[in-house]
């Protein structure tokens, strides 16, 4: 008796709901763009590599304005900047109807749940406005890696949702132009962290237990992301691997959206999605 009693102790978090079973880490690289990806996908084998074992497409839409703010917006919110209220970089007040993020919908579902978000830019920060468990870096300017290891040591705490923001390659997109040399280089940097945090993964015998979402916000051309360049600005890369996801499927057919992401989240976690939430945000067909 007092053997089922501990052992219905240490359930009832999860029968009740209030501890997931699932673990996910969003890999958000700022200025990560599909069409560079597809021009240069030598400077990124490893990534290459895991489209055989994901869900994966350079083509992922990103959403006007093709700024940063409404489109992280988008990937946290779910929704299109007409909803969500984001149009620009600045920070924006939050309205009485405002979206709920991915991270709200996760805690009203589980209220136990340990998350992590480490941000490489202040916008994020603004976005999301929860700053319990949020974490500012400055990993492009002063510790390179600091983003990287802090996400190592995120899976270390064993939080079930990570969203990591990383800045590198808009950061020499801006500061010598998307395709040059230094961006070429950030993109050789974006395969290493996915490496690096794939390989800490399968060290522990995770990869069997956390999915990776790796994204982005938009792409470039030129030194700035604006306007209707269609494939340099607007295409964006999407990769989805682990337990939930198939293996080797690449998305041709239909046209997804990153406002689609939080959706894709909400279904590993299996939760029901906001009525705020864009009504075309499901994706059928790249689930196990």
């Amino acid at each position: 008796m007092k053997l089922f009693l501990i052992i219905l102790v240490l359930l009832s978090p999860v029968l009740y709901g209030k501890t997931p079973s699932k673990k996910v880490i969003v890999l958000g690289f700022d200025g990560l763009g599909g069409y560079w990806m597809r021009k240069n996908m030598d400077q990124m084998p490893f990534t290459k590599s895991l489209f055989k074992e994901s869900v994966h497409t350079t083509k992922m839409r990103c959403i006007l304005p093709t700024l940063s703010g409404p489109n992280w917006a988008g990937i946290i919110r779910g929704t299109r900047p007409i909803i969500h209220g984001v149009f620009n970089n600045k920070i924006q007040p939050i309205r009485k109807n405002t979206p709920k993020s991915i991270f709200e919908v996760l805690k009203n579902n589980y209220p136990n749940i340990k998350m992590k978000v480490i941000a490489d830019w202040n916008g994020i920060l603004d976005i999301i406005r929860d700053h319990n468990f949020l974490e500012k870096v400055d990993s492009k300017y002063e510790i390179k890696d600091d983003a990287l290891n802090k996400t190592i040591e995120a899976i270390n705490q064993g939080n079930h949702f990570i969203f990591t923001h990383f800045d590198n390659a808009d950061h020499e997109g801006h500061a010598h132009g998307w395709g040059s040399r230094e961006y070429l280089n950030s993109m050789r940097y974006v395969d290493y962290v996915i490496k690096t945090i794939y390989n800490h993964l399968k060290a522990k015998n995770m990869l069997n237990k956390v999915d990776i979402i790796i994204t982005s916000d938009h792409g470039g051309s030129g030194k700035g992301h604006s306007g209707f360049v269609r494939g340099q600005v607007r295409d964006i890369p999407f990769l989805a691997l682990g337990p939930s996801f198939k293996e080797g499927h690449e998305i041709k057919q239909i046209l997804i959206r990153n406002f689609q992401v939080p959706h894709i989240i909400a279904e590993v976690f299996g939760v029901k999605t906001p009525e705020s939430w864009s009504s075309q945000g499901e994706i059928k067909g790249i689930y196990r």
